[in-house]
């Protein structure tokens, strides 16, 4: 289940159409499915994988674009 199963582009254009930044895309690959199915996402699975490789490169990029900028008058971040 390789390819454009479903195009290209159009996460490009609807986060310039929104004006938010685009972070990237995910490749189609059958292990993120049977991850999300079994409970063991492609990063632990495969962590070499494109996929794997793409997750990890968006979530630095959301946690870069999100960091929260500690100073003492600001009260501490919440937990998650």
């Amino acid at each position: 289940m390789r390819g454009e199963f479903f195009g290209s582009g159009g996460g490009e254009e609807l986060a310039r159409m929104a004006k938010v930044p685009f972070f990237g895309a995910i490749p189609m690959e059958q292990d993120v499915r049977i991850g999300g199915d079994t409970g063991q996402p492609v990063v632990v699975s495969r962590p070499n994988s494109e996929a794997a490789k793409a997750f990890q490169a968006i979530a630095g990029q959301v946690a870069a674009a999100s960091a929260w900028k500690r100073s003492p008058r600001r009260a501490p971040r919440p937990s998650v």
